[in-house]
């Protein structure tokens, strides 16, 4: 006597499915927003240099560089990701650094030349140190880095 065959009903299979699609449609989202952020990240490495040389004029000239100064400072080369970098001193303890992106998301919900505001404070001694702007910045904010929330 042969035994009956054995598979999944239906009704089984459509289950699966729909736990499928339920997973896909929060991880898709969540990856795209991961994505997004590590290019913005990208853009903050590439400031990592201009960081160090503002810092060292900072200490040379005791203060903050002058706009022109500061500006021949700041990335040469602007990688995949970054429009553009623009410094501006603001006083002679505190200054910004804009860095306007392309459109990071592909998608249209960023627009090309978004923003991130960076604002540095100058310290007796210290050095520098680097804060986010959120008010100044175009970025939404799921796509600020970690630093900025």
């Amino acid at each position: 006597m042969r035994g009956r065959a054995r598979g999944f009903s239906l009704i089984e299979l459509l289950i699966a499915l729909a736990i499928a699609a339920i997973l896909a449609a929060i991880a898709v989202p969540a990856y795209q927003t991961y994505m997004v952020r590590a290019k913005v990240a990208e853009a903050l490495n590439l400031l990592t240099g201009s960081k160090t040389a503002l810092a060292e004029q900072y200490l040379v000239l005791g203060g903050m560089p002058d706009t022109a100064t500061g500006q021949a400072l700041m990335p040469a080369f602007t990688g995949d990701y970054a429009q553009a970098f623009t410094y501006q001193q603001l006083d002679q303890k505190q200054a910004q650094v804009d860095i306007a992106f392309k459109d990071l998301d592909g998608a249209g919900g960023m627009s090309a030349g978004d923003t991130l505001r960076l604002v540095a404070t100058g310290g007796a001694g210290t050095g520098m140190t680097w804060r986010c702007d959120a008010g100044g910045s175009t970025l939404p904010t799921r796509y600020l880095p970690d630093i900025c929330r």
